[in-house]
C-alpha cells in the first residue's frame, strides 16, 4: 500500500486576472501562474525616418508597478568611427528624452519651462 492515494483530480495553477492593457495569449505568461510570469501589452511599433521604435508595457506578477521596454533600431554610418559616435550620441539623447518625459509626467518640470532645453515643440 502506498502512502498517498490518487484522487483522480488534476492539479492546476490558479488562474490570474490580467490588467486591461495586457495583450493576453502568447504575450502573457502571467496568466499561467508561472513564478516569473509577466503581463505584456501589444507592442507599439513606430516607424520613423531614422528607424523603428517598439514600446511594450510589462509587469511581473510579483510587482505592483509596470515598466516600459523600449527597443530602438537606428541605421548607423558605414564608417566605424562615425558609427560609434552616432551610437553614443543616440544613447545620450534617448537618456535625456526619458529624463525629461519622466520629470514632466511627475510634475517636477512644467512643460512651459522646457524652452531652455531647445526641444522641438517646446517654444510655444
Amino acid at each position: 500500500m502506498t502512502w498517498w492515494q490518487p484522487t483522480g483530480r488534476r492539479w492546476r495553477r490558479p488562474p490570474r486576472q490580467c490588467p486591461d492593457w495586457c495583450g493576453g495569449g502568447h504575450l502573457c505568461t502571467a496568466q499561467h501562474g508561472y513564478p516569473t510570469g509577466e503581463h505584456r501589452s501589444l507592442p507599439l511599433r513606430v516607424v520613423t525616418a531614422w528607424g523603428v521604435l517598439v514600446a511594450t508595457r510589462v509587469q511581473s506578477i510579483t510587482d505592483t508597478a509596470s515598466r516600459l521596454e523600449v527597443r530602438l533600431q537606428v541605421g548607423l554610418s558605414a564608417d566605424e568611427q562615425f558609427a560609434t559616435v552616432e551610437a553614443v550620441r543616440v544613447a545620450e539623447e534617448v537618456d535625456q528624452a526619458v529624463r525629461v518625459a519622466l520629470a514632466t509626467a511627475a510634475g517636477w518640470v512644467d512643460v512651459g519651462q522646457l524652452d531652455f532645453l531647445r526641444l522641438p515643440g517646446s517654444g510655444r
